[in-house]
């Protein structure tokens, strides 16, 4: 019963599963964006633990892409790593610069929440995107 929105892949002759059209897709300034997309790349992030990428409604770009993440625990920068974040801290700016050579400039989350405990899911372990949006409202 849920939307989903798919693309196709001529290369492979396939689909993509894109996501859900009322919870996964952003719509951000004329562009449509797969969250479930841009999550799997944010994922990659040495210091994140969990992410969840949503849209928040804005005047201007019909929405943002907020990113709401918990942190990995005792997460140790080796010197020889090139990647340089501050231990136990992430700040928009540090992850916009991670970002920029992994995704196009406008997939890249203009908001920021970082959970100090688990994200909050319902009682069958799922993030309910919509709830979430409240975490940003008003800022």
């Amino acid at each position: 019963r849920k939307s989903l929105v798919a693309e196709y892949d001529p290369q492979y002759n396939s689909y993509q599963i894109l996501g859900r059209l009322s919870a996964d897709i952003i719509k951000c300034g004329g562009h449509k964006l797969s969250g479930l997309h841009i999550e799997r790349v944010l994922l990659e992030h040495p210091m994140l633990e969990e992410a969840v990428v949503l849209g928040v409604p804005d005047e201007t770009y019909g929405e943002r892409v907020g990113l709401i993440c918990r942190l990995k625990t005792n997460k140790r920068v080796d010197d020889d790593d090139d990647d340089d974040y501050n231990q136990g801290n992430l700040t928009l700016n540090e992850l916009h610069e991670w970002c920029l050579p992994r995704m196009a400039k406008y997939k890249i989350p203009t908001l920021l929440k970082v959970m100090e405990n688990d994200i909050p899911k319902n009682a069958m372990g799922k993030v309910s995107k919509k709830q979430l949006v409240h975490l940003f409202i008003g800022e």
